[in-house]
C-alpha cells in the first residue's frame, strides 16, 4: 500500500540519518561554547561541502541552542542537507526549532515538506495540529500520509478528532495510514490511564475500517484497556464469531500476567474449534503455568493431528515426570509431526525426576518405546543413566540394544570403564559383540588422553584366555597409551594360541601409542601374512602422521623411510608417499624421487615430490629448485608440471628482500620518508633473503610480500641487479601495494606514497640503464592487507626490449 511505502520511506530517512550522523545514545554529549556553536553556524552558511555541513548539523542536534535555528532553517530547502538540518531541529529542545519546522511546512513542497511534517511528529509538537489536520486532505498522498503519521505521534483530542473526521473521505492508501495514526492516539490514551477515550477510538475503527490488521490492533487495545475485566473480555472474544477479536485474544493470552487467565483458557479449551485450540495451547505453553498440564494432556485425545502436536509441544514446558509415559508412547507415532513434537518435549522436560521416570519406565514398555527412552536420555545428555543403559545394552531385542549402545557411546565417561569392559567380556553373541565393541571404542576415544585414567579393569580383562573375548579387548586397548597395556600387547603377540596372536597383531595395527612403533615395525618386517603386513604398514603411516604421537620432522622422515623400505604393494607405497609429502625433510624428497621411477606409483611419487620440494624451498633452496625443475619438465601429469612451474616462479622472483622495519606509533605513510639501514648506503651490511614471487604465472615481475611483512604499517626493501646490453633510456612500469620508492644505481627515480592495492602498470617512471649490471633498490610500504611489487622494464617508446636480465646475484656467474 502506498501509505505503508511512504511510512517506510520516512523510517528509512530517519535510519539513514542515524547512520550518517551517529546514533544519539552511543554518541558523546557535546558541550558547545558559544564560539564553537558560532563556528558551526558559520559552516552552515559557507560554501563548505555537504558532508561538512551534515556533520555540523549532527553536532548542533546534540547541543545546539536557539542561536543556530535560523541557520538550520535556511537549509531545509536544500535537498543535499535538508534531512540533516531537520534531524538537528527535531532533537533540539528550543521552541524556536518547532516554529522553524512549522514555517518550513508552509513554504516547502513534495518530499522536503513531508520530511518537515515528519519531524514535527517526532517532536510531538501539539501546536502543529491545526497546521497538520488540513494536510490530511492534500492531493499528494505523500503529504497526507506524513501528516497522518505526525498526528498519530502527537496524539491528543484535537489530533484524534481531525483524523477521525477525514477517515471516511480519504483514499484507500491514506485511509489505512490514518487508521494507524488513530490507533496510536488510542494507545496513548490507554497508556495515560484514559480507557474510555481509548475505547471510543477502538470501537470507531471497528465500525468504520475493514482492514484486518487494524481491527486486530483495535481488539488488542480494547482487551488491554479492560484492566481487571481483561480475562472476561478475552473469554468473550474467544467465544465470539469475530475472527479479528479471536486473533487479538490469542495474541494477548500468553502475555497477560493475570493469573486467572490460565483458568479461563483451560476452561474454554474443550469448547473451541481445533484452530483456536492450537492457538490457546500455544498461549498456555507461553504462560508456562504448570496448572494447565492436565487440560493440555486431555487434548492428546483430539482427532486433529495439529491439536495433538500443539499439546505435545506444550507438555515440554508444562509437563513433569508424570507425562513421560504419554510422551514416550507418542514418540512411537508413525505421524512424523507427532513423533517430532513428543521427542522434543521428552528432551525439554524439567519438572520432577524425569530421569527416574524414564529409567523406571524401560521394563514396562516394548522395544520401540525403549528405543525412544534411550533417544530421550541421549538428547538430555543424562550421564547418570549410563548404568541403566549398560543393563539395557544386554537386551535380546536388537533395536533396543543398538540404541542403548549408541547412547552409551555418547554419554559414558572414564568412571564407566570397568562396567563397559565387563559388558564386553560378558557379551558372547557374535552379532552383538561388534556393536558393544564399537560403543566401548567410542568411549575409549574420548577418555584415552586422561593420564590419570585407571586402566586396571582393561588390563585384567586382557589376561583372559578366551580368544573370542580377548580380540575385541585388544582392539579397545589399542586406543590407549599405557605401559601396562603395552605389556599386555607384547604378551598377546607371543601367546601360544594362534588366534590370540593374530588378534593381537591386527589390534596392534590400530595402536595410538607411539611407544609401540618399534613393535609395529617388527610386525611389518616379520609377519608372513601379506594382509597383516599391509595393515601394519598402514598403521605405521597413521601413527607417524598423528601429531599427538609427538614425532619431530626428522624422526618422522626416518620412520617413514623404514616403512617405505618394507612396502611391496603399490597401495602400501602410495600410503607412505602420501605421508612423506607432509614431511619437510630432504629424505622425504629423496624417497619420493626414487619412487617416481616406479610406473605403478609414479603419479603419487611426483605429487609427493612437488609437496616436499615446496615445503623445503625456504630451508634448502637448491635441493628444492633441482627437484622442481625436473618436475616442471618431466612430470607425467600436466597439473604437476604447471604447479612446479608456479612454485619455481614464486621462488625465483628475481629479487632479494629485507625487513620488515617498523617505528612504534607510525603508520605506513609516515614511514615512507623514514630512513632505515638499506637506505644508508652499504647494502652488504644488511641481511637479505630471497623474496617470494607471485605463484600466478601470468604476473610477470611480481613479488608477493604478504608472507614477509608479518602485519600492518611497516616497510620492506627489495634489491636486485639488472643487466643491459647497452646504455639506454627505459620506462619502469610499476604496480605496488602500498607505497613505492625506486632507486636505480643510487638515484631516486620514482616515489609515490600511496595506499592502494597492486595493479600492474599503476605508475610509470623514466630512467636510464647503463651497459652492464645496474643496481635496483625498492622501498615498499605496507598499510594493511596485501603487500607486493610488480615491476617491468620496457623501452622509452613503451615497447618490449630484449637483452635485459634480472638477476639478484648480479652476474657473479658470468
Amino acid at each position: 500500500m502506498q501509505s505503508c511505502v511512504v511510512h517506510i520511506d520516512l523510517m528509512k530517512q530517519t535510519l539513514v540519518a542515524c547512520l550518517v550522523f551517529g546514533v544519539l545514545q552511543f554518541g558523546s554529549v557535546w558541550t558547545l561554547r558559544a564560539d564553537a556553536e558560532q563556528d558551526l553556524i558559520t559552516i552552515l552558511r559557507s560554501n563548505r561541502s555537504a558532508v561538512e555541513k551534515c556533520e555540523a548539523c549532527r553536532k548542533l542536534r546534540l547541543a545546539g541552542t536557539a542561536r543556530s535555528v535560523p541557520a538550520l532553517a535556511e537549509l531545509l530547502g536544500d535537498t543535499r542537507v535538508s534531512q540533516a538540518a531537520r534531524y538537528a531541529l527535531e532533537g533540539m529542545p528550543a521552541p524556536e526549532a518547532a516554529v522553524a519546522l512549522r514555517r518550513a511546512v508552509s513554504g516547502l513542497s513534495g518530499a522536503l515538506k513531508a520530511g518537515a511534517i515528519d519531524s514535527l511528529g517526532w517532536r510531538r509538537d501539539s501546536e502543529s495540529v491545526r497546521l497538520l489536520v488540513p494536510l490530511l486532505g492534500d492531493s499528494d498522498p505523500t503529504i497526507a500520509s506524513a501528516a497522518a503519521g505526525a498526528l498519530g505521534r502527537i496524539g491528543g483530542k484535537e489530533a484524534a478528532q481531525g483524523l477521525s473526521e477525514v477517515l471516511d473521505r480519504a483514499t484507500p492508501a491514506v485511509k489505512y495510514r490514518i487508521a494507524d495514526a488513530l490507533l496510536q492516539c488510542a494507545d496513548r490514551y490507554r497508556a495515560e490511564g484514559n480507557p474510555e477515550a481509548a475505547n471510543a477510538i477502538y470501537n470507531m475503527l471497528m465500525r468504520r475500517v475493514e482492514s484486518g490488521h487494524v481491527r486486530v490492533a483495535a481488539n488488542v487495545g480494547m482487551i488491554l484497556a479492560a484492566g481487571d475485566r481483561a480475562p472476561t473480555v478475552l473469554r468473550e472474544a474467544l467465544l465470539g464469531r469475530d475472527e479479528t477479536a479471536q486473533m487479538a485474544a490469542l495474541r494477548l493470552a500468553g502475555e497477560l500476567r493475570d493469573a486467572s487467565i490460565t483458568g479461563v483458557l483451560t476452561d474454554l479449551l474443550p469448547r473451541l474449534s481445533p484452530e483456536l485450540q492450537v492457538g490457546v495451547i500455544g498461549a498456555l505453553r507461553q504462560r508456562a503455568d504448570l496448572g494447565a498440564r492436565d487440560a493440555v494432556v486431555g487434548m492428546l485425545g483430539s482427532a486433529e493431528s495439529s491439536v495433538r502436536v500443539a499439546a505435545l509441544l506444550a507438555l515440554g514446558v508444562l509437563g513433569d515426570s508424570s507425562v513421560v509415559p504419554v510422551l514416550v508412547e507418542a514418540a512411537k507415532s508413525p505421524d512424523e509431526a507427532v513423533q517430532r513434537a513428543a521427542r522434543e518435549s521428552l528432551a525439554a522436560l524439567r519438572h520432577g525426576d524425569v530421569v527416574a521416570a524414564l529409567v523406571t519406565h524401560i521394563p514396562k514398555c516394548d522395544p520401540a518405546a525403549q528405543v525412544e527412552i534411550v533417544r530421550a536420555l541421549t538428547a538430555r545428555n543424562e550421564r547418570s543413566a549410563v548404568k541403566d543403559l549398560i543393563t539395557l545394552a544386554q537386551s535380546d531385542a536388537a533395536s533396543t540394544r543398538k540404541a542403548a549402545l549408541q547412547a552409551i557411546a555418547n554419554l559414558a565417561d572414564a568412571s564407566h570403564l570397568a562396567a563397559l569392559v565387563e559388558l564386553l567380556v560378558r557379551t558372547k553373541d557374535a552379532s552383538a559383540i561388534q556393536d558393544v565393541q564399537g560403543a566401548v571404542e567410542s568411549v575409549a576415544e574420548r577418555i584415552s588422553a586422561d593420564r590419570n585414567l585407571d586402566v586396571t579393569p582393561l588390563v585384567k580383562a586382557l589376561g583372559t584366555s578366551d580368544a573370542g573375548t580377548r580380540g575385541p579387548l585388544l582392539q579397545v586397548g589399542a586406543l590407549f597409551a599405557h605401559e601396562r597395556i603395552r605389556e599386555a600387547f607384547r604378551a598377546a603377540l607371543k601367546d601360544q594360541d594362534e588366534r590370540i596372536r593374530v588378534a593381537a597383531a591386527r589390534a596392534l595395527c590400530s595402536t595410538r601409542d607411539p611407544e609401540l612403533m618399534p613393535d609395529l615395525l617388527d610386525l611389518a618386517r616379520g609377519t608372513k601374512d601379506a594382509d597383516i603386513k599391509s595393515m601394519a604398514i598402514t598403521g605405521c603411516v597413521r601413527l607417524v602422521s598423528d601429531e599427538r604421537a609427538g614425532f619431530g620432522v626428522a624422526k618422522r622422515a626416518e620412520l617413514l623411510e623404514q616403512v617405505f623400505a618394507l612396502a611391496s604393494r603399490p597401495q602400501e607405497k602410495k600410503a607412505v608417499l602420501s605421508a612423506l609429502a607432509e614431511v619437510a625433510d630432504p629424505r622425504s624428497l629423496r624417497i619420493a624421487e626414487e619412487a617416481a621411477r616406479e610406473p605403478d606409483v609414479r603419479r603419487e611419487a611426483e605429487v609427493a615430490c612437488l609437496q616436499a620440494a615446496t615445503a623445503l624451498a625456504g630451508s634448502n633452496f637448491e635441493l628444492a629448485e633441482r627437484a622442481l625443475d625436473k618436475l616442471a619438465g618431466e612430470a607425467a601429469e600436466a597439473a604437476v608440471r604447471t604447479n612446479a612451474q608456479s612454485v619455481l616462479k614464486r621462488m625465483k622472483s628475481g629479487w632479494l628482500c629485507t625487513g620488515p622495519y617498523r617505528v612504534a606509533g607510525k603508520q605506513a605513510q609516515e614511514l615512507f620518508d623514514v630512513v632505515f639501514p638499506p637506505e644508508e648506503g652499504n647494502l652488504d651490511r644488511v641481511e637479505w633473503r630471497r623474496a617470494p614471487g607471485s605463484p600466478d604465472l601470468s604476473r610477470e615481475g611480481e613479488v608477493d610480500l604478504g608472507s614477509v611483512v608479518g602485519g600492518d604499517h611497516c616497510v620492506v626493501y627489495l634489491k636486485t641487479r639488472v643487466y643491459s646490453p647497452k646504455d639506454q633510456d627505459v620506462i619502469f612500469s610499476i604496480g605496488s601495494d602500498d607505497g613505492i620508492k625506486l632507486w636505480v644505481n643510487g638515484e631516486l627515480v620514482h616515489a609515490n606514497n600511496a595506499v592502494r592495492g597492486l595493479v600492474p602498470g599503476q605508475d610509470r617512471a623514466k630512467g636510464k640503464l647503463r651497459a652492464g649490471w645496474n643496481d635496483l633498490l625498492a622501498k615498499i610500504t605496507q598499510h594493511t592487507l596485501g603487500c607486493g611489487l610488480n615491476l617491468r622494464i620496457i623501452g622509452a617508446d613503451g615497447a618490449p626490449i630484449s637483452g635485459v636480465v634480472i638477476d639478484p646475484a648480479g652476474g657473479s656467474q658470468r
